[in-house]
């Protein structure tokens, strides 16, 4: 811990352990990230075009129900 009552002094800093990663660890690191937001970015287009097209089909339904080309009556 750092502060743990201590000043926030570079000496303090200084002596605190830090990881080091090593690179080949750091780039798998990297590719799984890279992979990951891949798919997710996918996934948001995916989603993108599904709020579209249903929105399409909302505007459609609604313009058929007006001109009276459905009939919601429930005959």
């Amino acid at each position: 811990m750092i502060r743990d009552g201590q000043a926030l002094r570079f000496e303090n800093f200084f002596k605190v352990p830090l990881l080091h990663v090593p690179i080949s660890e750091q780039k798998d690191i990297v590719l799984f990230l890279d992979n990951e937001t891949a798919r997710i970015d996918a996934l948001m287009d995916k989603a993108k075009q599904s709020i579209t097209l249903l929105k399409e089909r909302r505007a459609a339904f609604i313009t058929g129900a007006v001109t009276g080309q459905i009939d919601l009556r429930g005959k």
